[in-house]
């Protein structure tokens, strides 16, 4: 079964593909930039107020409502 949930609720070590990337036009292209493309593959590297999140094999660190509206798949196919 598949999952559409934000990136910042993955737990440490869990992967998940990118869905969808919402919001302001402007935050949403620079996350895009930073590799958060529908398809990407990212892994939670340490949640939290400050996340770490690993996308394309580099280590991004954010706050937590920089990445809520990285919208990604859970499951079988990530």
């Amino acid at each position: 079964m598949l999952n559409i949930i934000p990136l910042s609720l993955l737990a440490v070590g869990q992967i998940a593909e990118v869905f969808n990337v919402v919001g302001i036009t402007d935050h949403s292209r620079r996350l895009g930039e930073m590799g958060f493309r529908e398809g990407a593959r990212v892994e939670m590297v340490r949640p939290g107020a400050t996340c770490i999140v690993r996308v394309d094999n580099c280590k991004l660190c954010f706050r937590d409502c920089d990445v809520s509206c990285v919208l990604v798949r859970t499951g079988h196919s990530a």
